[in-house]
This record gives structure tokens, C-alpha cells and sequence, in this order.
């Protein structure tokens, strides 16, 4: 789908954290993916970076699409949630999302100015604050 949409994706240096490998990446892959459904009619931008605070990292995608309006940011991590806009969309990406991101100790949300595009962010504890038996799988 990247190449598709002649997208651009910048991803800074991101950390290790503690998780399972695979459902972490389903995360980013379902950001991502969403938007570029989401990116309007010109090329899109994506960008992930990540900061340190309080003993977890802040993960963003932000992209430079279309945007989500405030009517909708309440429930867009429900199942089932889509619009026309959506072009193969299932509506059920953001919510799987929240589900691996909230198992993994972590919040999940949106911040998104209507026509500026929209920013989705979700915070994972730094591996220094999981305790040894934790809901954690890396297998």
C-alpha cells in the first residue's frame, strides 16, 4: 500500500521494548495502514517517532491526511468503526489495536484537526517498569 500511494514513511529510532513481538507490530502495521486509507488524494506522509516519559514511551503516527472529525474520535477504537473514506477498511484495525496496546500495559489515543491531519498515539511501559510474570508474552 505504500508504494501504491507513492507514500513516504519516516521512522526515527525506535526503542526495545518488552511484548510480544508480534502483536506490537500489528499495532504500527494497523496505524499505518490506516493512515494511508485515510491520506486524501495527494501522496501521503507518515511519520513514527517515540519519546520517554515517566517510565514509558509515547509512540506517535502522525500523518498529514485528511483528519478525523471530534464527532467521531470517541468511538474510532470501537469495532466496526469505518467511513467512506475507507477503501478496503474492515473497521476493525483500531480496535485491535487498543485491545494489544491496553494488554501490553499501555493507553491508546487520537488527537486530529480536521483537514490537517491526524496523529494516533499509544504508550507502552520501558522495560525497566514490567515486573518478571507479567501479562507479557515474547514468545
Amino acid at each position: 500500500m505504500i508504494d501504491e500511494r507513492d507514500a513516504t514513511v519516516d521512522v526515527e529510532s525506535l526503542p526495545t521494548v518488552t511484548g510480544d513481538h508480534d502483536q506490537l507490530g500489528q499495532v504500527v502495521q494497523n496505524l499505518v495502514k490506516n493512515a494511508l486509507e485515510h491520506a486524501g488524494d495527494e501522496p501521503p506522509t507518515v511519520r513514527i517517532s517515540v519519546a520517554e516519559t515517566d517510565g514509558a514511551y509515547r509512540f506517535a503516527v502522525a500523518d498529514d491526511g485528511v483528519g478525523i472529525p471530534e464527532s467521531r474520535q470517541e468511538t474510532i477504537f470501537d469495532i466496526f468503526q469505518s467511513d467512506a473514506a475507507t477503501r478496503d477498511g474492515t473497521g476493525i484495525g483500531l480496535a485491535v489495536c487498543e485491545r494489544i496496546v491496553t494488554r501490553h500495559g499501555g493507553d491508546i489515543w487520537v488527537e486530529s484537526t480536521p483537514g490537517t491531519g491526524a496523529t494516533f498515539y499509544f504508550t507502552l511501559p520501558s522495560s525497566d517498569q514490567v515486573s518478571p510474570g507479567g501479562v507479557y508474552n515474547d514468545d
